[in-house]
């Protein structure tokens, strides 16, 4: 299965403190457990935030146009959440990882951990995932998954509900008729374990 988000015209505008320049043909991620390969194409990306300026023509699974689910309530939706961390300072992380693996237990119909944020994205755009929910932005990780999610209809926000960038602290994806919820749980378990996305990816 190839996912891809296809781009026309993909040219960088504004900030010169973009963590992309020149040409990229491709980003890739492989999972070799699901033998999965996501791919992104564009040409001359040049200055700029990659998930911000992007012109693109959609999402597709094998050459067919893929979109989010259209799931209304959260019990009927599988959601992924990341890995917990393991440097020392992803205590707070993982407190807030737990809670929220804690209070959506209850409520969605199923809780997935994949282990590749990749994986947890593409699979939201194929209507596979209700919600994806990774406390950490590796740009290497979240940058070819958020674009096609964006492309398939999901909405990918960092963790304060703002749109999500290269420079976010988390990356928090869901269909429009989840994300609000999503961001209730996400949000509310953060604060209680005084989570607020500094603390780091690892």
């Amino acid at each position: 299965m190839t996912l891809v988000g296809g781009i026309d015209d993909a040219r960088a505008h504004g900030q010169r403190t973009a963590a992309y320049r020149g040409r990229i043909e491709e980003l890739q991620s492989h999972a070799a457990t699901d033998h999965v390969d996501y791919r992104v194409h564009g040409s001359d990306l040049v200055e700029g935030d990659l998930l911000g300026v992007l012109v693109v023509d959609g999402a597709f699974r094998d050459g067919q146009p893929i979109h989010v689910t259209g799931q209304t309530c959260l019990a009927e939706a599988i959601v992924a959440l990341g890995d917990y961390g393991t440097a020392t300072a992803a205590s707070n992380r993982n407190t807030a990882m737990l809670a929220i693996h804690a209070a959506l237990a209850p409520r969605a119909l199923r809780i997935r951990m994949l282990g590749s944020a990749a994986v947890d994205l593409a699979l939201l755009a194929d209507a596979a995932l209700g919600a994806s929910i990774t406390l950490g932005n590796r740009t290497w990780d979240m940058a070819a998954g958020a674009v096609i999610a964006r492309e398939a209809g999901a909405q990918v926000t960092d963790l304060d509900g703002t749109d999500h960038t290269t420079s976010s602290r988390c990356t928090i994806a869901a269909t429009p008729n989840l994300i609000e919820n999503i961001l209730d749980v996400v949000q509310h378990a953060s604060t209680t374990a005084g989570f607020t996305g500094e603390e780091g990816s690892c």
